[in-house]
């Protein structure tokens, strides 16, 4: 679990650091208003910029929860199930 999460952090690393890279695309986000670090991929959202945010099911987000929150920060979000089949909720 502890390289899963260096992994993570890695990528998270290597996309906060592409924001000044014009070619940078959509950037994804997993759990971000869980662990409460979406607010640092606001430079994204400031150069025009689509992000993503998915929040799943087992970590107890809820809708009405994080949606607001991703509006206020011009994201989309999504909460999906873990095992990625189809379902999806959109904000």
């Amino acid at each position: 679990m502890r390289k899963l999460r260096l992994l993570f952090l890695a990528s998270l690393a290597v996309l906060i650091s592409s924001c000044a890279n014009a070619s940078a695309s959509t950037p994804a986000m997993w759990h971000c208003f869980d662990e409460g670090w979406c607010s640092r991929m606001s430079p994204f959202v400031d150069q025009g910029k689509a992000v993503l945010a998915a929040e799943y099911t087992d970590t107890g987000a809820r809708l009405a929860t994080f949606c607001p929150k991703a509006r206020n920060l011009g994201f989309d979000a999504i909460l999906k199930k873990r095992n990625l089949g189809a379902w999806r909720r959109s904000c």
